[in-house]
């Protein structure tokens, strides 16, 4: 994502989460936990390594496997993502985040910014960067 000529005194990362290769679609066809936690993994020390970073992500509504009780709930799958990357990073109680709905095109899709908590003031700032981007507005 291009903020323009924007300067920030953190990181800011963004998560992308995109098949490469056909080996690279099976694992997001079927959610394997294995490559979830090596995410989450590697969120959580580059979080620790760089305490004043923010991560986020953008949560489409691509088609996404679901076990047969998310689709009885009618979860969407945006939804799921969000929710399952909030409920595994803030397992640690010094994950905090920020999550807001843009509706492109009837979509409802998910932005969620995470930081630590001592970084709260950062978290606040991109998330205001962001709204103005996507929005034109804070």
């Amino acid at each position: 994502m291009y903020l323009g000529e924007t300067k920030l005194s953190y990181p800011a990362i963004e998560i992308i989460l995109q098949p490469i290769g056909e080996k690279s679609r099976m694992l997001v066809r079927s959610n394997s936990m294995q490559m979830v936690r090596f995410l989450i993994k590697s969120i959580k020390q580059y979080l620790t390594d760089h305490p004043n970073s923010i991560f986020f992500f953008y949560a489409d509504n691509a088609p996404i496997y679901m076990n047969s009780k998310r689709i009885k709930d009618k979860i969407l799958p945006q939804d799921f993502r969000q929710k399952l990357f909030v409920k595994i990073l803030t397992k640690d109680e010094d994950v905090i985040y920020e999550t807001f709905a843009m509706d492109i095109e009837n979509t409802n899709h998910r932005v969620t910014i995470f930081s630590r908590s001592d970084s709260l003031i950062n978290l606040c700032n991109f998330s205001n960067l962001l709204k103005d981007y996507f929005f034109g507005e804070k």
